[in-house]
């Protein structure tokens, strides 16, 4: 009895590198699957596929591969690449002709290519699923690629290397522009002879500077996550409280008040407090 057929095909019955022969079964049937595109034996080594289905499918793999926005390659467990999809080429402004048999970690920076190199070597040998983020250059210049790595055995005992890029680079811009901002705050605020506060929607505090030491007797670790106004005089107390709910409720942007906070010494220090809204974009 006949291994499997197509009904509109013919069955293609040969070994993983190379077709041994060729038949055709027009009314038998695989046992498992009506219509497989490709059905393995793993014992023999033999690949039985029909043809059309395979033709048909590798088209359309290589169209969705080609559309694809991200990067694609595969290289062999060394680096050296063996196919990438156009938006790979597009990166690094040369054709695919002169891509393939060149090192993936040649468009690495010098600095970012051995760490690199051991961490997809060692994911390799592990057969473990690898996420890096690295620069790559460009003719634009350097940018930020986010991969997942993946290797794969390559049927002669060796191993190959699959790779899907995408570009993070204004994402990696924004973060790093934030963290210099927020350096240069903390750098602003920790310099200032004015005790400077960041309060969450509940009003704990969620910063405090180093100048509360002097001013309220406190270390800031000692008022972070407290909530605010506890310490504030029974007088004015309520007062503090609607102008701040005010700013929550969005019906003010800012309040100035004049309250009284006692010292951790036990006496009353007058303040003069700016209140301002900062929301979310």
């Amino acid at each position: 009895m006949p291994l499997g057929s197509h009904s509109d095909g013919a069955l293609a019955i040969g070994r993983r590198d190379s077709t041994v022969t060729l038949r055709n079964y027009p009314r038998a049937s695989f046992a498992r699957e009506p219509r497989p595109s490709v059905f393995t034996i793993h014992k023999t080594g033999f690949v039985f596929f029909s043809l059309r289905d395979r033709d048909q499918e590798a088209e359309r793999y290589r169209r969705l591969v080609e559309l694809q926005g991200d990067y694609l390659s595969l290289a062999t467990g060394a680096g050296d690449l063996l196919y990438v999809n156009a938006a790979y080429a597009r990166l690094h402004g040369l054709t695919r002709e002169r891509l393939i048999g060149r090192s993936l970690y040649d468009f690495v920076p010098a600095d970012q290519r051995p760490a690199l190199k051991r961490r997809i070597e060692q994911s390799l040998a592990e057969r473990q699923p690898l996420q890096s983020k690295n620069q790559v250059d460009t003719p634009e210049g350097r940018r930020w690629v986010l991969w997942t790595n993946l290797g794969f055995d390559d049927g002669r005992g060796g191993v190959m290397l699959h790779s899907v890029g995408r570009d993070i680079h204004a994402q990696v811009e924004t973060e790093t522009r934030l963290r210099e901002s927020e350096a240069r705050f903390r750098l602003i605020a920790e310099a200032s002879p004015d005790v400077i506060m960041t309060l969450d929607r509940n009003l704990r505090r969620t910063y405090v500077s180093p100048a509360c030491r002097e001013l309220f007797g406190e270390e800031p670790e000692a008022l972070i996550g407290h909530e605010t106004g506890r310490k504030s005089h029974p007088e004015d107390f309520a007062r503090l409280r609607g102008a701040m709910r005010s700013l929550l409720d969005g019906r003010a942007e800012r309040h100035v008040c004049v309250s009284r906070r006692r010292h951790k010494a036990g006496h009353w220090v007058w303040l003069e407090t700016c209140y301002r809204a900062v929301r979310d974009p």
